[in-house]
């Protein structure tokens, strides 16, 4: 495509997202082979514990600023709720639409937890300390079972299942971004796929 890094090489399709807020096709194929044009704003490598079952962040304030980090110096928050508390249902646009499970789902494509009980369109993470309980960020995962199950020989064989995971972000090195996206902070995340068993 003109104007794109790489034009006129193959691309290989490694993910898609959603923009709720787009006008005309919502979905966007994403290749790392074929990057658009521009500055990048920065880039961050992370090692995720993803998890079929249970994974969690406890409150308060789990993710700290460490030695080394561009954002030394900025403090980190549990939410961007100010005063108010991080207990309400989403509206708006942190809640186009819902999951299987009944979780929303941000215009952005991401999974809105709680929002604000003064703003329920701004999403939050709840682990504030509130009467002395630390809440937590929670992500639930979805263990896969191969169908037909074992041991019928028959293949291919599928399951649809969803890993999770819960950690920490450093900041970046650029400011902007850090103030926009909350780093260093929290973040969670829901992958969810179908995995296909071939004949051995």
């Amino acid at each position: 495509m003109p104007g794109r890094k790489n034009d006129g090489s193959p691309c290989t399709v490694d993910g898609t997202v959603t923009v709720e807020q787009a006008a005309g096709d919502k979905f966007y194929p994403v290749s790392r082979d074929c990057l658009p044009d521009g500055q990048s704003t920065g880039t961050r490598s992370m090692i995720l514990p993803l998890s079929s079952g249970r994974n969690c962040l406890e409150g308060p304030k789990p993710c700290v600023a460490q030695i080394g980090d561009p954002s030394i110096g900025v403090p980190v928050q549990d939410d961007q709720c100010a005063t108010a508390l991080c207990n309400a249902q989403c509206t708006g646009l942190a809640c186009v639409s819902q999951t299987r499970d009944g979780q929303c789902t941000d215009s952005k494509g991401g999974v809105s937890q709680l929002c604000c009980s003064t703003d329920t369109s701004k999403p939050c993470f709840p682990t504030a300390q509130r009467l002395g309980v630390a809440g937590l960020i929670l992500r639930t995962g979805l263990a896969a079972v191969p169908v037909p199950p074992w041991p019928d020989p028959t293949y291919p064989k599928t399951a649809t299942g969803s890993l999770v995971s819960t950690f920490c972000e450093a900041a970046t090195t650029f400011a902007l971004l850090n103030t926009l996206a909350g780093l260093p902070g929290p973040g969670a995340l829901i992958l969810s796929g179908t995995q296909v068993w071939m004949s051995p």
